[in-house]
């Protein structure tokens, strides 16, 4: 399995002839990709924090590409997207992993967003939108919310826009 052949068309459009294998220079282009942008918002990160973060070292990219090809394999995903390879350039970085720890986030957060991207990515259909991000958009452990709230996107899915099981579950 060549590594080239397995980049997605996204990896390989930014990486022109020329890019320094350095972690911080492939970053750097492809930091402007939704992707790379998704996971950044999700860890409440900045493109210029990450960038400071990671190294320099040509090793530390070769560690960054087999967590990305990993991450591929684990969501069934015969192509390495752009939103791997972001996450496994900050899965490989020391310094990375100390920023995360000072953001409140931990190491494995940073997996569960690349899988969340990757279950996402693989869907080869559009799911029907019942309504507003939500819950389905929330990242982590909800306990508050699940403890208050009501998933309707869930609840019409599973039961049609039959709307009587909200009145039933609160008494009304």
């Amino acid at each position: 399995n060549d590594l080239s052949s397995r980049l997605s068309g996204d990896v390989l459009a930014r990486l022109k002839p020329g890019t320094t294998w350095q972690p911080q220079a492939v970053w750097a282009a492809l930091n402007s990709h939704w992707q790379a942008g998704f996971l950044v918002n999700h860890l409440l990160l900045s493109n210029e924090m990450v960038n400071e973060s990671l190294g320099t070292e040509e090793a530390e990219l070769t560690l960054a590409l087999q967590i990305a090809t990993q991450l591929a394999e684990r969501n069934n995903s015969l192509v390495i997207e752009l939103g791997f390879v972001a996450a496994g350039l900050m899965m490989a970085s020391p310094k990375m992993q100390q920023l995360l720890v000072k953001a409140n986030a931990q190491p494995s957060d940073v997996e569960a967003i690349a899988n969340w991207l990757g279950r996402n990515l693989g869907k080869g259909h559009i799911k029907r939108n019942y309504g507003g991000i939500g819950r389905d958009w929330a990242f982590g452990f909800t306990p508050l919310l699940d403890k208050f709230g009501h998933n309707v996107s869930l609840a019409i899915t599973n039961n049609g826009a039959h709307f009587d099981w909200l009145m039933q579950s609160d008494g009304v």
